[in-house]
């Protein structure tokens, strides 16, 4: 494949154009060269990548959605062990505090008891 530079392209854009212009007028078309063969290739080589890439675009949009799903349902699972975490949290520090309860009240006891026994 040939890469034309800008100006090449440009040249043989006009050049088709004039083609074209003499077709319509009835003049006969000229045999077609390399300018025009290398020009009608890069034009197909950008459709064929823009088809290539809009393919590769709408998987990826695919994906995305099964992504963004999938997503959704781990955030959900994600509160809901946060909410069980909380939940034991609680537990937990209502565990801690009968257990300061339960020491104190020992404490208690066992100081009402010495005093009885001094006194």
């Amino acid at each position: 494949m040939v890469l034309l530079l800008p100006s090449q392209l440009l040249a043989t854009k006009t050049y088709c154009v004039n083609v074209v212009n003499n077709q319509i007028s009835g003049l006969q078309r000229p045999r077609r060269t390399q300018a025009d063969i290398s020009f009608g290739a890069v034009i197909l080589w950008y459709k064929s990548k823009v088809d290539e890439l809009n393919r590769e675009n709408m998987d990826l949009f695919k994906d995305n959605m099964i992504l963004s799903k999938k997503n959704m349902e781990l955030e959900k699972g994600n509160i809901c062990l946060q909410n069980k975490l909380m939940k034991l949290k609680v537990i937990e520090k209502k565990e801690i505090d009968m257990f300061m309860v339960r020491v104190m009240f020992g404490i208690v006891l066992v100081s009402i008891f010495i005093y009885f026994i001094i006194t």
